[in-house]
């Protein structure tokens, strides 16, 4: 099952307070000040230890490092660099601003656009 409501309009007919911004702010999309990354579903039989790419696993999201390697053809655009944000949507939403060193991601994190 997936969200449809118009986020928009959903805001904007709530009377809820954890849906409301101050006057003063704009609202803006995510996308807009964000490059969300959703991540890369790598082959994890291409996983070890020591060898080949760092990949970011949810787990990596609390620790701030991975020690998790990637030893197989990697596919552009799933890098996170140092300063991104990464968000571990596994339920907890864990997040941190990433120092671990250019990795790859799974299904999680957000580059500053």
């Amino acid at each position: 099952m997936s969200f449809s409501a118009n986020v928009s309009e959903l805001v904007g007919s709530s009377d809820d307070p954890l849906l409301a911004a101050a006057e003063h702010w704009d609202r803006i999309e995510l996308n807009k000040v964000a490059t969300i990354l959703n991540g890369y579903p790598w082959h994890s039989v291409s996983f070890n230890d020591r060898l080949g790419a760092p990949v970011i696993r949810i787990r990596d999201v609390t620790s701030g490092q991975t020690k998790t390697f990637y030893d197989g053809p990697i596919v552009s655009g799933y890098w996170i660099e140092n300063s991104d944000l990464i968000v571990g949507m596994d339920g907890d939403f864990n997040c941190l601003i990433w120092s671990g060193g250019r990795a790859l991601t799974l299904p999680l994190g957000l580059s500053p656009v």
